[in-house]
């Protein structure tokens, strides 16, 4: 029977059942008699009195209740007589009374549901309170106790009902006040801060006046709703755990006092077998300082030997044997080992208190082992440092430090100068004779400086000569010995000859003469810029050009060659040589020191660093136009008046045939010259790369790194194409096309004897119509023909390997093909030489895009590439 309570009054079911009764007759009997009477408004209100009840008592049964009371007010308001508008007003209520008796037993049945559950968890958490073998308590912030287990009577010997609604019990289990300060003090302070107290041991006063060390934990418990704080503690008697404890740490602390301070290493081990019994490792449980100490083995203690010394078993694989045995039979062992990984020797004395188990005492014994070995080594070091002397490139002299500085010993390879060490030591030949005269009195004096100047070691370059009397220069490393008293005795040399470093030096001095002559005297001009633009090189043409010397323009910015309304756009051209473009027949303007601006053609190179990236400089030549630009000009004016003449004469016939005669004659005698110019551009051109050429092969000289030198080389055959267009042009009868099979089998000749091919070994085939194209096209596609050439020459045959480069080319309708097929190793399938960094793919991708064309590669015997690009019709006419 549930049972409610009502500010103290019990509700039974009896109760319960009267009320919902008598509230129902009641508003029945109300409702009636507002009926009768004419009310409509104010009873149905009422209703809502045992509607509640019903549904928070009986929750889904009481919409039962519900429901008839509602069918109870519809039947007594239809049946006083109500219109139609009351009565549907009526079953509207009705249905608004069923609705809100469904959403309050709803409401009910959860509350009664949660409550069911609250009793549940409180049985749950009682039972476990009570029941645990530990002492749980429960505690507000005022140290009130809430909960006292049965542990917690047991173990303090104080029963729940002198504790439970109390704080008293805090001065009987601490007594001491300033101890219960302390430690009330601390959990407020660790509580306030995280909530929580964990491993807080205290010691606390029984009933029966015994003390017992417990262990607390303590933790705040989630606040209900209008509920103080409060902790849950839970504390464990150790009490016999602590005497335990502290009984073992007073033995411990006599034992490892004397475990300690042994002088021999001790190690203590538990012997690991493999699968067949034989020993495989061991862990250390236990090791004194001197371990430490003589091994310089830290906190190894738990750790297995293959894991402190991975080595161990390569190194000293007796080890393992000898302590097997000692742990399997427990016979005792005592040997001397040379431990290699940590390159001692050690006299060890092994034991085993218990089967699988040993003990290792040992002591270093390493100085005395090494002592003989150390003198042994020392003599042999002794002989080795005499033979590699007497075999090295270095002579090693020792002089007396007296008046022509006698000769005590020489190494044996003195012979590489032709004398014999006796020569020098016997006192037939003095040291001083053999210096070269012109630097002798050079070699005293530093030797001399040197001396009064407490400078122990110096290094000379002089010349000596040879018995043959030959001359080398040689370089002298002397250290000076002194004795006890600081006084000097002898003189400690190391000769190297040197003589092809200085020869190289020479040469070296030689070249870069001859590049700088080369470079100041050209007669194009040529200047050298930095990456962040300030101009390092300035030749005498440049100078000639802009009327500034070089030490004027030395370190400024390259800006002040520029005139200002173009100052930008130049700049602009020039910032792209940075990222490797070339400047190739840009027009860019140069002011002059007296303020005249000159057109300047200007081509460039930049030099990269190592990396191939970082640009170093970059080296432009210039050739002034000024005076072409200015005959053009004149030459298009003329054309302008010459039309103009025509137009203003033709009035008169035979006016208008002799002018048309001495037009032609103009016009003809101006296309000679234009032809003339023409062709002087070309040749100027081609001159003007074959300077770039040049410079290229001397800078080739001078590199001895193996890929720059390929870099260079790649660059010539680039700018030697181009070249080719040009000194075609300037040498055919047509100087606006070229006849491509005639370039192409000249390009492909040329790079076969730029990379010394073997014509035995890899033949040239060329099978191509005669095809004019302009220059716009002959350029590009020279380029196309020089990288793919060159890298069959380079890759295709590689060793001995022999074949055929084949180069066809044919017209096909508007577009021309080029085919070049090796028939070499040929490319792997998987490289994509499209993606390719390479410089030349990249190049020849690049090209064959500007001249509107595309590029495939086919897979057989060896590789093929056909390139089909537009044709643009011209005729030898032209």
């Amino acid at each position: 029977m549930t049972i409610l309570r009502v500010q103290g009054i019990g509700m039974t079911e009896r109760r319960w059942q009267a009320l919902v009764l008598a509230a129902s007759a009641v508003v029945i009997v109300i409702t009636a008699w507002c009926l009768a009477n004419g009310i409509t408004i104010i009873f149905m209100h009422l209703y809502y009195i045992p509607i509640t009840l019903l549904a928070y008592h009986y929750r889904k049964k009481g919409i039962a209740g519900a429901v008839l009371l509602s069918g109870i007010y519809c039947a007594l308001v239809i049946g006083s007589g109500a219109g139609a508008t009351e009565a549907a007003g009526a079953l509207i209520r009705a249905c608004l009374f069923v609705a809100v008796a469904a959403l309050i037993a709803f409401l009910s049945e959860a509350v009664a549901q949660s409550r069911d559950n609250l009793k549940e968890a409180g049985d749950i958490r009682q039972g476990i309170i009570q029941n645990a073998n530990v002492w749980l308590m429960v505690l507000d912030k005022n140290g009130v106790i809430r909960e006292w287990n049965r542990a917690a009577e047991e173990i303090s010997g104080h029963p729940a009902g002198e504790v439970i609604g109390k704080n008293t019990i805090w001065k009987q289990l601490y007594p001491d006040s300033g101890y219960r300060k302390e430690i009330t003090r601390t959990i407020a302070g660790i509580i306030e801060k995280n909530d929580y107290l964990e491993n807080f041991r205290t010691t606390i006063s029984c009933r029966d006046g015994s003390t017992k060390t417990i262990l607390w934990n303590t933790k705040m418990l989630p606040p209900e709703s209008n509920e103080q704080v409060q902790f849950i503690a839970v504390g464990v008697d150790i009490t016999e755990r602590t005497r335990a404890e502290d009984a073992l740490r007073e033995s411990e602390q006599k034992y490892r006092t004397l475990f300690d301070n042994m002088l021999e290493g001790f190690a203590y081990c538990r012997m690991i077998y493999d699968r067949v019994g034989r020993p495989s490792d061991w862990v250390y449980l236990s090791v004194n300082r001197a371990f430490g100490q003589l091994t310089g083995l830290y906190g190894i203690e738990g750790k297995r030997v293959l894991e402190a010394i991975p080595d161990i078993r390569n190194l000293t694989p007796e080890l393992f044997d000898m302590y097997g045995r000692v742990a399997l039979t427990g016979v005792p062992e005592t040997f001397e080992i040379d431990f290699k990984p940590l390159k001692r020797w050690l006299k060890v004395s092994a034991f085993s208190p218990e089967k699988d188990y040993f003990v290792a005492v040992f002591e270093d014994i390493t100085e005395r082992k090494a002592s003989q070995e150390r003198i042994e080594a020392l003599l042999r070091v002794q002989e080795e440092q005499l033979r590699i002397i007497n075999a090295s490139p270095a002579v090693s002299f020792l002089w007396k430090a007296t008046e022509g500085w006698p000769v005590v010993s020489v190494s044996e390879n003195i012979s590489r100068f032709g004398y014999v060490p006796d020569d020098f030591t016997s006192g037939r030949i003095a040291f001083p004779s053999i210096i070269h005269p012109d630097d002798r009195e050079r070699v005293a004096r530093e030797v001399a400086y040197n001396s009064n100047h407490q400078i122990n070691d110096f290094i000379q370059e002089y010349r000596i000569f040879d018995k043959n009397h030959g001359l080398h220069w040689i370089s002298d490393y002397t250290h000076i010995r002194k004795d006890t008293a600081g006084g000097i005795t002898h003189y400690e040399g190391i000769v190297l000859d040197i003589t092809h470093q200085k020869q190289a030096e020479e040469a070296l001095r030689e070249t870069n003469s001859y590049l700088n002559s080369l470079f100041d005297y050209a007669n194009a001009p040529i200047i050298v810029w930095d990456p962040k633009f300030r101009i390092t090189r300035f030749n005498h043409a440049f100078e000639r050009l802009t009327g500034r010397t070089e030490n004027e323009v030395l370190g400024e910015h390259l800006s002040i060659l520029f005139p200002e309304s173009y100052r930008q756009s130049s700049l602009d051209r020039v910032r792209s040589t940075l990222t490797g473009v070339r400047m190739e027949t840009a027009e860019i303007p140069v002011i002059t020191k007296s303020g005249e601006v000159r057109t300047v053609l200007w081509n460039s190179a930049t030099i990269f660093d190592d990396d191939g990236k970082t640009a170093v400089a970059t080296i432009a030549q210039g050739q002034d136009i000024t005076i072409r630009k200015k005959a053009l000009r004149e030459l298009e004016q003329l054309n302008a008046n010459l039309e103009k003449i025509v137009d203003e004469r033709t009035h008169a016939l035979n006016e208008e045939i002799r002018q048309r005669r001495q037009a032609e004659d103009t016009i003809r005698a101006s296309l000679d010259e234009k032809v003339l110019l023409l062709r002087e551009i070309h040749h100027r051109v081609n001159n003007n790369l074959q300077i770039i050429i040049s410079l290229i092969k001397l800078q080739m000289r001078t590199v001895e790194d193996p890929e720059m030198k390929q870099v260079l080389s790649e660059m010539r055959n680039r700018v030697q194409a181009m070249s080719l267009v040009h000194e075609k042009l300037y040498l055919s009868k047509s100087i606006s096309s070229i006849d491509i099979s005639d370039y192409t089998r000249f390009l492909a000749t040329q790079l076969f004897a730029f990379y010394g091919v073997d014509h035995r070994r890899v033949a040239l085939a060329t099978d191509m119509e005669k095809i004019l194209l302009d220059i716009e096209t002959a350029i590009p596609l020279g380029l196309i023909v020089n990288e793919l050439v060159s890298n069959a020459l380079r890759h295709a045959f590689p060793d001995t390997r022999t074949g055929t480069i084949t180069i066809s080319s044919h017209p096909e309708g508007d577009q021309i093909s080029l085919i070049i097929t090796d028939d070499g190793a040929g490319m792997s399938p998987s490289y994509d030489w499209r993606g390719s960094t390479s410089l030349g793919f990249r190049l020849v991708n690049s090209l064959v895009d500007q001249l509107g064309g595309t590029i495939e590669k086919k897979n057989g015997k060896g590789t093929t590439f056909n390139i089909l690009f537009p044709r643009k019709t011209t005729t030898e006419s032209e």
